[in-house]
């Protein structure tokens, strides 16, 4: 039997098997089923006697951009230290294509085989985790975040983001926020 399971949710559910991931899988999954075979309320009730949260129902906000630099091309890792060193900057296919010395065909193609990612979407995945360390640890607005990436229109990078985390910017604040700054206390 051939699985197809989504990482993003914290519930996986194909109607034969059901799976959890996380610390509270056992809480996520117990409610899951409890929702399934006994109904919405009851599962409702129980968990406000339990105290669990049935808020979150994605990983999406915990999840982490996973770059690989161990892909043996010399002249691509060049290219992502350049681009992590100048994030905020014109960091297009024409620019990073020259500066590597290849035509743009070419390093589309090898950068694509190194990282596993199309260009665009590595730069857009590098912001977003910058963008997330930066809103749990200040209290700089979004817009200035955006701006100071980059980004001239903060409501694309604010819809990317949403996509990507799966949560807004503020509800990500809301979340991540006070958690780490407490725990600097």
């Amino acid at each position: 039997m051939i699985l197809d399971i989504n990482t993003e949710l914290l519930i996986a559910d194909n109607d034969q098997i059901i799976t959890a991931g996380g610390v509270t899988a056992d809480q996520d999954l117990s409610m899951h089923i409890i929702s399934r075979f006994c109904g919405h309320e009851v599962a409702i009730q129980t968990a406000r006697c339990t105290l669990i949260d049935r808020t979150t129902q994605q990983q999406k906000p915990y999840r982490t951009f996973a770059v690989n630099k161990n892909h043996g091309d010399d002249t691509i890792l060049s290219c992502q230290n350049y681009i992590d060193k100048y994030l905020n900057k014109d960091l297009s296919i024409q620019t990073l294509s020259k500066q590597s010395s290849m035509s743009e065909r070419t390093f589309v193609r090898r950068f694509k085989a190194a990282t596993g990612h199309s260009l665009i979407s590595y730069i857009q995945q590098l912001r977003i985790a910058k963008s997330k360390y930066i809103l749990e640890r200040s209290n700089t607005s979004f817009d200035e975040i955006a701006h100071d990436l980059g980004y001239e229109n903060v409501s694309f990078f604010r819809r990317l983001f949403k996509k990507n985390v799966g949560i807004t910017p503020k509800e990500y604040k809301r979340m991540f926020y006070k958690k780490i700054n407490a725990e600097r206390k």
